[in-house]
């Protein structure tokens, strides 16, 4: 029977609290182990059952399973790893029967007539069909003896050689009882194990995925292969395909301002409110304790947009006072403290704005607070930052234009004359 949580403003325990000390207490039970997971992202809630899994690749099921246990046995005794389960399960009972070749070409039976024997005792192998009323119906050969079959059933059994004689199986082969797999799993083609587990509310996903890739990394032995699969895997396509987002997103900021400002200096003065955003969004997700998640990095993306914005005003209005012959000291200060009204205001609104998403306010708000946060700390800090560092260097990259024009400039005067002298 299941019993859900009560809603969450109906109690005081926040549900990765609950998780934590129902583990605690699941520990001290013998005999038995015992997972607690997330539905919304296991079992009946049409995700992956753990959010961490890694699958071990190898044809042996033996070396699988010893090399398995290593890794599970390394994961349970970190902090990092809660549920660490596996589905190759060596549970299963099973007969191993080893043909003495010798003995048996002895004996004038061959190696297809005792596997023959033992696939019809085994197999339930079809050797022949009968009709009846229209009706057809296949023949299956059974021993039938006192209940289930045993292995020293195996011994009891008999086989008829050349000569017409019974031969005792006994005679002919060795029987040991083994484990084996309940099942037998393939990924990629291969024999594989997939070893799934969860991590504690105070572990980033990220972390514990890095120290077990390490582990395997540099321990695994050679035949092994590995592969990250479920939300782990989703977690990293995530963030190469945000990076990617993250590095166009600039290149287009850039390239937009360059064919804006007619100039390939002045995009770079703008940009520097980027690591300036970066500042405050890092600086405030580390001093809240916050993971830099999906949502996060989606926030970043969105603050390169916002925080060239400031710049832009000023930069743009800066370039408007050198028109009217100031130089570029007089013209970034009257522009920084003429545009310094509408950036704030700008900056409030959008700050502002954002704070609901920052608080975590409606049902999954705790996911979605980390990119409030980003978006509305980077916004703070460029603004306060823009206001002083943007001015400086845009005074040092006009300066260093003005260099490049002179020196080129009068390098191509010098040409012009030597080429018409």
């Amino acid at each position: 029977e299941v019993h859900p949580l009560t809603p969450k403003d109906q109690r005081n325990t926040h549900q990765t609290e609950v998780m934590q000390t129902a583990r605690k207490k699941f520990r001290t039970l013998t005999g038995g182990q015992v997972y607690v997971i997330d539905l919304t992202s296991g079992f009946g809630g049409g995700g992956t059952a753990s959010p961490l899994q890694i699958v071990l690749q190898h044809q042996d099921l033996d070396r699988l399973a010893r090399q398995q246990a290593q890794v599970m046995n390394w994961m349970r005794a970190q902090d990092a790893y809660v549920g660490v389960r596996s589905n190759l399960k060596m549970n299963k009972p099973q007969v191993e029967l080893s043909i003495n070749r010798d003995k048996a070409s002895q004996m004038g039976i061959s190696v297809t007539e005792i596997a023959s024997t033992m696939r019809y005792l085994l197999g339930d192998v079809e050797i022949s069909e009968i009709e009846q009323q229209n009706e057809r119906y296949e023949v299956i050969p059974e021993i039938i003896g006192e209940g289930r079959m045993v292995p020293d059933d195996l011994r009891r059994l008999y086989i008829r050689n050349g000569e017409g004689d019974l031969v005792a199986m006994s005679n002919l082969v060795s029987i040991e009882e083994t484990i084996g797999p309940s099942e037998i799993h393939h990924f990629n083609r291969l024999r594989s194990a997939t070893i799934s587990a969860s991590t504690p509310p105070d572990v980033e996903l990220g972390t514990a995925l890095n120290d077990l890739k390490t582990l395997l990394d540099e321990n695994l032995p050679s035949g092994f292969d590995y592969t990250i699969t479920g939300q782990a895997q989703d977690f990293q396509e995530s963030f190469y395909y945000l990076s990617i987002a993250l590095i166009f997103s600039v290149v287009f900021i850039y390239l937009v301002l360059a064919a804006q400002f007619e100039s390939f200096i002045h995009p770079f003065t703008i940009l520097t409110a980027l690591p300036l955003a970066g500042i405050g969004a890092f600086g405030m997700l580390w001093a809240l304790d916050m993971s830099f998640n999906i949502f996060s990095f989606i926030g970043v993306i969105m603050l390169t947009g916002m925080a060239t914005k400031n710049a832009i005003l000023l930069i743009d209005y800066t370039n408007a006072l050198k028109e009217q012959e100031r130089n570029s000291f007089e013209a970034a200060e009257e522009a920084a403290r003429v545009r310094f009204r509408p950036v704030v205001m700008t900056t409030l609104s959008t700050v502002l704005g954002m704070m609901p998403i920052a608080f975590g306010y409606g049902a999954g708000g705790e996911a979605r607070a980390p990119l409030g946060v980003a978006v509305a700390a980077g916004l703070l800090a460029t603004t306060v930052l823009t206001l002083v560092v943007v001015p400086v260097i845009y005074t040092l990259m006009d300066q260093f234009q003005n260099w490049l024009l002179e020196k080129f400039g009068r390098k191509r005067k010098r040409e012009v004359r030597e080429s018409a002298g």
